[in-house]
């Protein structure tokens, strides 16, 4: 397990920041070598964005979405999940 933590030098929503967060993990994961990931994610925005189950309607969201997808192609394998917290 490996614990990160960022500071976006911009401001941004919610999900943008979740797509940012995603983002850095994935890079980072990257970087690592890994080729097999389980990501979970607590944003069931982000999670249906990427899934295709929710439509992108927002030029950022798109645009993050399509950065997520070109930075999966990295790996074998990635599976992104929902999570609840509390």
């Amino acid at each position: 397990m490996l614990e990160q933590s960022v500071r976006l030098g911009f401001s941004a929503t919610n999900n943008m920041a979740e797509y940012e967060a995603l983002l850095i993990g994935l890079k980072s994961a990257r970087t690592l070598g890994a080729k097999k990931l389980k990501v979970f994610c607590d944003s069931q925005l982000v999670v249906n964005q990427l899934s295709g189950e929710y439509t992108l309607r927002n030029d950022k969201m798109t645009a993050y979405a399509k950065a997520v997808r070109g930075v999966i192609t990295d790996f074998e394998e990635v599976k992104i999940e929902q999570i609840t917290l509390g």
